[in-house]
């Protein structure tokens, strides 16, 4: 049936035919999941007032970070719970479309299969990082400093979640130069976090005269240790 062309691509003629005759940008459902995470993220603003703006400034301030986590407020957890949510969204979509654009198939996956599997993988990723924060923390004493810093690295995912669909809508249905200042415009992005995050970790470490012991422990098991294993599991499967 043609209609399986969505679903398993390697039936009919491979994922490039596949992409060839079903352009990235022309999925029905990627069209809606843009524009419905759109909504949810306008629906935060508008229900949830003054929280959305201050997990923006929580990123460039620490101690705005630090009111907020210890802030008890259920709608803070709920907007932290929304947040979260349209990161792992979000960021699979936005993996997906660099899948697509750089014809990376893991496991001749395509399509919404393909997109599941983005999902999975960032959902598990989150799982481990949280459980492992957790683990040390109790090992040494200190679950409380460690969930503080757990807290403070996903802001920026947060931060992700809200920003990447805008910019998903612009990289999809733009042409020209201004598609390619968008693509320009990600990767700064990207990359403006990640130092954004990695100077957070030593701002954290330096406010709360974290040892430079459990420092070094904590980023060589949750921060180098999976990128060394995300490494080596893509060599072997592209």
């Amino acid at each position: 049936m043609p209609g399986q062309d969505l679903f398993n691509a390697g039936t009919y003629g491979g994922p490039v035919v596949w992409m060839e005759r079903i352009p990235f940008h022309q999925q029905t459902w990627v069209f809606i999941l843009i524009f419905a995470l759109l909504a949810i993220l306008a629906w935060v603003r508008l229900a949830y007032g003054s929280f959305l703006p201050r997990v923006f400034e929580s990123g460039v301030s620490f101690q705005v970070a630090s009111r907020i986590f210890k802030d008890s407020n259920i709608l803070r957890k709920q907007v932290d719970n929304i947040l979260s949510g349209s990161y792992f969204v979000s960021v699979s979509l936005l993996l997906f479309y660099g899948e697509q654009r750089f014809e990376l198939f893991p496991y001749g996956l395509s399509g919404l299969g393909l997109y599941a599997f983005n999902l999975a993988f960032l959902a598990l990723l989150a799982l481990v990082k949280a459980l492992l924060t957790w683990l040390i923390g109790a090992l040494f004493g200190q679950e409380l400093l460690f969930r503080e810093y757990f807290y403070n690295t996903q802001i920026y995912s947060k931060i992700l979640g809200v920003l990447t669909p805008p910019f998903m809508l612009f990289a999809l249905y733009s042409q020209g130069v201004l598609n390619t200042g968008i693509h320009w415009l990600l990767l700064v992005l990207l990359a403006g976090l990640l130092v954004l995050r990695m100077a957070r970790a030593l701002v954290f470490s330096f406010k709360k005269d974290v040892s430079k012991f459990y420092m070094f422990l904590y980023l060589c098991a949750l921060e180098t240790a999976p990128l060394v294993l995300l490494y080596r599991w893509l060599e072997g499967i592209l």
